[in-house]
């Protein structure tokens, strides 16, 4: 029996005569040669030929109805039916499907018709290991590989606590493309053997969809959305990012990874969870969305086993409660430190709390090419440091913060800490922060290194830019008023230096000692300038002035560990024409412009006209969540430095973190310490000009480095203390220091 639907006339088929559009015709009715289709079986599979059965057969074609909800399980090629989902017989038994004939002369009729899932047993409807005639049902599949085919808690969670069997290099782990609550997967004794030969944990045949994913221990595994045929991996159906040409087009991607991870504020929880003694895995082409705690959470608690290796790319994160990454500890130690991290090419948009907050991180980690815009709880965050775009916490020195844009932050755009291990010397590598933009900033700094003591690891803004900074704190804080340094710096017993960063002019001053921080400072040239605005593809639609976006509330500081003191805790949000404000709505989060002028009325329940809600058009089909398509226009200003989540070859040349450094990059200078004369040694024309510093950055003198390579001074008529040697070289400055005695 056929139901009403807009864009059709639909008939009761019951074998009467019917009058439909001025004539008679004879009762239809649509069947299909077969009703039953295998669980477990590929998308794609055959199910059935539809026919029209009438006492006179016409001309026209079937249809499945776009308005069904369950047609999307399906799909209609001329009058065959097929299978578009891999089908589990302990979750879902019955399809009903809406079929619909359109004659040529444009008469439709329509019927609901039965589609069974038949139950399968033993190795076709169990998790474990494929053999050859499992593999043959699906294209990638090999022998050996491990199969997850079956939620094992509610036919609704897949629980693999107690862990997965001995898996190793090159086999495989599948899970079956489903809606599952929770997948919770013990890999320890899943061991890759490098991070060019990591085990895939891939989405069989479908998509992905989960509340929340827990990831714990294993070695050299690789979690991915990612299709590829070559690698024998993914759903070509799912390919998230990938798409027209690009690895990195996120534009109206949403929904259409390999994994959808979304909490769907159902709770207060985090989307993908890493913990356990994992390390050496990597992450990628996930999307993880609406709610909860965070986005991505990686960290073994009261551990002292480092985390190594490991690489987050390609991740679209977007409209999370609090940070879009949280990666390492904040407890007190003893914690583990994370070595050699590499974060690129993502997307992390739209979180309450900073979008990448990485700490306890060791040598080697890297940190570029991302697109971040975070502090949407700026006026309620949980805390009231929790709001930039990145927050840095160094460990043990050697990292580099490159290419990123940071975009609308609370505070800052960086929160920079350091805080070595009691027991572990940080070595003398620097943490660089270089080619970055942090535009559109609500509270009044660039920067803030935080007070810790770190003694050895120095620190180099250089060739970053600052720029529209929209004081706003104040409808915030008491006592965090607007001052014009751009980065204040309380650290103390460390050697900072800039050079060659911008800032537009909202800032004059580019840095500040502050609250007795003694940091050597260096400041080898910074200034101002006129700088444009990133130029996106398709961020925000027509709404991509970004400090106009919020997270709403009634109130400030209405999360219940927010502080009353020296706060406008209470004060209600007066919201003005033109403020986009996110909220939750069917487990999405949705975006509402404000109209008039308001305060205390939610659009959720707003009866005044007050809020209006977006949506953006792609393809002809509405979505609710914004374009987010965040790659730069071609030959726009920030696209020519590097930045952004397309790699390409423009920017700066790549700087080395450890001791395998090029050897135009290694300079000695010895003695060190001196009483006197001191000579600096750069291999055979690899430098051009070398200056000596005061340890307060002042310019002593400077020398050119002759054809052996070679420079010297005199640090005699100097006072006893610390000085620094900066080497200008073909791929940079080098600064060395030197203690006269």
């Amino acid at each position: 029996m056929s139901k009403k639907a807009s864009g059709y006339t639909d008939v009761i088929l019951t074998g009467i005569w019917i009058l439909l559009m001025g004539t008679i015709c004879p009762a239809q009715s649509i069947s299909l040669s077969e009703h039953t289709i295998e669980e477990n079986l590929p998308k794609n599979t055959f199910v059935g030929v539809c026919t029209l059965d009438s006492i006179t057969q016409q001309p026209g074609i079937f249809s499945l109805d776009p308005s069904w909800d369950q047609n999307r399980f399906f799909d209609l090629r001329a009058d065959s039916l097929f299978s578009g989902f891999s089908f589990n017989y302990e979750k879902d038994s019955l399809f009903q499907i809406r079929l619909i004939f359109t004659s040529e002369r444009g008469e439709a009729f329509a019927e609901i018709l039965d589609i069974r899932v038949t139950d399968l047993e033993g190795k076709l409807d169990e998790n474990g290991f494929a053999d050859g005639e499992l593999a043959k049902r699906f294209p990638f599949v090999r022998e050996g590989d491990y199969l997850l085919l079956e939620p094992n808690v509610s036919n609704e969670h897949l629980f693999m606590g107690v862990g997965l069997p001995p898996i190793s290099y090159p086999q495989k782990i599948w899970i079956r493309g489903d809606t599952y609550g929770v997948i919770l997967l013990n890999l320890d004794s899943v061991q890759g053997n490098s991070p060019e030969e990591r085990i895939i944990i891939s989405n069989l045949d479908g998509q992905i969809k989960a509340n929340k994913v827990q990831l714990i221990g294993g070695r050299y595994w690789r979690l991915t959305g990612q299709y590829d045929s070559e690698l024998g991996i993914g759903d070509a159906s799912y390919r998230g990012c990938d798409r027209d040409g690009s690895s990195v087009n996120f534009g109206f991607s949403a929904g259409k990874f390999g994994w959808d991870i979304s909490n769907a504020y159902t709770s207060d929880e985090v989307g993908v969870q890493v913990y356990g003694q994992a390390t050496g895995f990597e992450i990628d082409h996930l999307e993880i969305s609406d709610g909860g705690f965070a986005g991505l959470m990686m960290k073994s608690e009261n551990s002292t086993e480092d985390m190594e290796d490991v690489d987050l790319h390609h991740l679209y994160i977007h409209d999370v409660g609090g940070e879009g990454m949280y990666l390492g500890s904040t407890n007190p130690d003893p914690q583990h430190q994370i070595n050699r991290l590499r974060v690129e090419f993502c997307a992390v948009l739209r979180t309450g709390a900073e979008g990448i907050q990485a700490g306890q991180l060791g040598p080697g980690c890297i940190i570029r090419n991302n697109v971040v815009w975070g502090g949407m709880h700026w006026m309620s965050p949980f805390n009231i440091y929790q709001d930039h775009g990145m927050q840095i916490a160094i460990r043990n020195g050697g990292s580099l913060i490159e290419n990123n844009i940071i975009l609308a932050s609370g505070n800052a755009f960086f929160n920079v800490q350091m805080t070595p291990h009691e027991q572990l010397q940080p070595n003398t590598d620097s943490l660089i922060f270089r080619n970055n933009l942090g535009y559109q900033c609500r509270g009044p700094f660039a920067a803030y290194m935080a007070e810790e003591n770190n003694l050895v690891t120095p620190v180099l803004w250089r060739g970053n830019y600052f720029s529209d900074f929209r004081y706003e704190y104040d409808r915030v804080y008491l006592t965090r008023p607007w001052v014009e340094p751009a980065i204040r710096i309380a650290s103390k017993s460390i050697s900072i230096i800039f050079w060659d960063n911008v800032l537009d002019e909202t800032k004059s001053q580019m840095f500040e000692l502050w609250n007795g921080g003694d940091a050597t400072v260096v400041d080898l040239g910074s200034h101002q300038g006129d700088l444009p605005a990133p130029s996106f593809r398709n961020i925000a639609g027509t709404h991509s002035d970004f400090s106009d976006w919020y997270f709403y509330f009634d109130e400030v500081g209405e999360h219940p560990d927010f502080p009353e003191k020296n706060t406008l805790k209470g004060t209600p949000i007066v919201y003005q024409p033109g403020d986009i404000v996110g909220a939750p709505l069917a487990g999405d989060t949705r975006y509402f412009e404000c109209l008039t002028e308001i305060s205390s009325v939610s659009p959720l329940t707003d009866s005044t006209g007050s809020w209006e809600q977006l949506y953006w058009i792609h393809e002809g089909d509405t979505t609710f969540t914004p374009p987010d398509d965040v790659r730069l226009l071609t030959g726009s200003f920030f696209s020519l430095k590097g930045m952004g989540v397309e790699e390409n070859e423009a920017g700066p040349s790549p700087l080395i973190l450890s001791d395998d450094a090029p050897i135009d990059q290694k300079i000695e200078v010895l003695p060190n310490p001196s009483q006197g004369a001191i000579r600096i040694f750069t291999p055979e024309g690899s430098g051009e000009e070398v200056r000596l510093f005061s340890g307060t950055g002042v310019l002593l003198t400077s020398s050119v480095i002759n054809h052996a390579g070679l420079a010297e001074f005199d640090l005699s008529p100097y006072p006893a203390g610390l000085y620094l040697i900066s080497v200008r070289s073909r791929t940079g400055e080098i600064t060395r220091k030197v203690l006269r005695q």
